[in-house]
């Protein structure tokens, strides 16, 4: 946490991507560290942001199974009903059961 609150307070950019892998959000969602997911969607991190196969971050957290991290991303304003191309959207990728790989 010590080490992302410097690259906040150096002003690096939340949403940045390297090609088409997710933000820093995506990644941390897929990983269930809710406290790290708090403080990227605190500082601002887009929480609707499509990356590799159009996924969401929603979508990337429901499809692990993040039933926590699906929570605090909806109550940030995550969209449910957007879909990839994978899934019609976080409900569904929720319901499969899936694992998608990281």
């Amino acid at each position: 946490m010590e080490l992302l609150n410097f690259l906040l307070e150096a002003g690096r950019d939340l949403n940045q991507r390297v090609d088409y892998g997710p933000t820093a959000l995506g990644l941390e969602a897929s990983r269930g560290h809710i406290a790290i997911i708090r403080r990227l969607v605190e500082a601002g991190a887009e929480v609707n942001a499509y990356y590799s196969f159009n996924r969401t971050t929603l979508i990337r957290a429901a499809s692990k199974g993040r039933t926590e991290v699906v929570d605090c991303l909806i109550e940030a304003g995550a969209d449910p009903g957007i879909s990839a191309a994978l899934y019609s959207s976080a409900f569904e990728a929720g319901s499969c059961g899936q694992k998608e790989a990281t």
